[in-house]
């Protein structure tokens, strides 16, 4: 099961990093220190919500596979697009239902956001031999 998170999203001050858990990588769709404009989230975001994985997958510009050390990247509600901001499963939405997040980002502020390590801390661990990987639909700013 694969998960993409949708919010505002920055660097931790003082350069933080924290370790890929096994079995997990996590991909951003742009650099580190950079903003993700809306009209490139809202479609990797649809495309996520339907499952598309293929389409997302071309344009990711930065990943990290387990074991690697990566910025501890914080994320916060994004208020302006409550029902959009969240954590997700990868291919939530159904022709009967809109996808709901596994987390919600409503509790986390840019005062008090919710930090990646923390976050691999919610999502399940992935089954032995299989590989979760973790969307960063958010600025790495």
């Amino acid at each position: 099961m694969d998960y993409f998170v949708s919010g505002h999203g920055g660097l931790p001050s003082g350069g933080a990093t924290t370790p890929v858990p096994a079995g997990f990588n996590f991909v951003l769709f742009c650099n580190r220190g950079s903003i993700l404009p809306d009209d490139q989230a809202w479609p990797i975001y649809n495309h996520l919500m339907a499952g598309d994985t293929t389409w997302a997958n071309a344009r990711i510009v930065q990943r990290f596979f387990e074991g690697a050390s990566m910025p501890n990247y914080l994320c916060w509600n994004y208020p302006e697009i409550a029902q959009a901001s969240g954590v997700f499963k990868v291919g939530a939405m159904s022709p009967t239902a809109p996808g709901q997040p596994v987390v919600s980002l409503a509790p986390y502020t840019a005062a008090a956001p919710l930090s990646v390590s923390a976050l691999f801390g919610l999502l399940p661990a992935p089954a032995p031999g299989t590989t979760t990987t973790v969307y960063w639909v958010a600025c790495a700013s």
